[in-house]
């Protein structure tokens, strides 16, 4: 490894942003929608080129990033399977259940708004990953997010499950991965 390495590719943001806590920006960085998590990162990482996602990185892009450094060990590769086998597993467990619901990944935004997560934020990677079809307005937006007010929630009773998030890599993706697989038991139960 470089004493000093400039050249950096990142797997996950995790490690674009201590890069940037540090003072380098990444040459490369796995995933995307860094413009919305602020000055701080979004500002510095927004014209880092895309080296694929946590879960297939583009071994060309980041060739071509020339980097000195690739912050992603074999040790990740194992996780991949890991990752891979578990929402196989939950795909194949609850395919019954996942034919008969959509969802809509909801987070907290401000303490009179929430945000739907659309197919562009990491943790809807997991959801899609297990099988889980997004339902509107989740399914068609554009951004990682999209922001409405309280009064436009209308979810039926019993059907909100609270569940993990920042799956941006593969730890917390088995995590959400895990509490998926128990959201869809009690559906199927219900």
């Amino acid at each position: 490894m470089p004493a000093a390495p400039q050249r950096v590719v990142c797997g996950d943001y995790f490690g674009a942003f201590a890069l940037v806590d540090v003072g380098l920006v990444p040459v490369g960085v796995g995933g995307g929608g860094y413009e919305s998590t602020g000055a701080r990162y979004g500002d510095r990482l927004a014209g880092v080129p895309v080296t694929g996602d946590y879960t297939e990185p583009d071994v060309e892009k980041i060739a071509a990033a020339e980097p000195d450094l690739i912050l992603r060990t074999s040790e990740a590769n194992a996780v991949l399977d890991e990752y891979c086998t578990r929402t196989a597993a939950v795909r194949q467990k609850h395919a019954a259940v996942l034919a008969e619901h959509t969802f809509s990944f909801v987070q907290l935004a401000t303490d009179t708004t929430f945000w739907t997560l659309g197919p562009a934020w990491t943790d809807t990677t997991v959801l899609l990953d297990c099988g889980l079809r997004l339902a509107e307005p989740s399914a068609s937006q554009s951004g990682p997010t999209q922001e409405y007010s309280f009064e436009k929630i209308a979810v039926q009773q019993e059907r909100v499950f609270p569940i993990v998030s920042g799956a941006a890599s593969l730890g917390p993706g088995l995590q959400l991965a895990e509490r998926i697989d128990q959201v869809l038991v009690r559906l199927a139960g219900a």
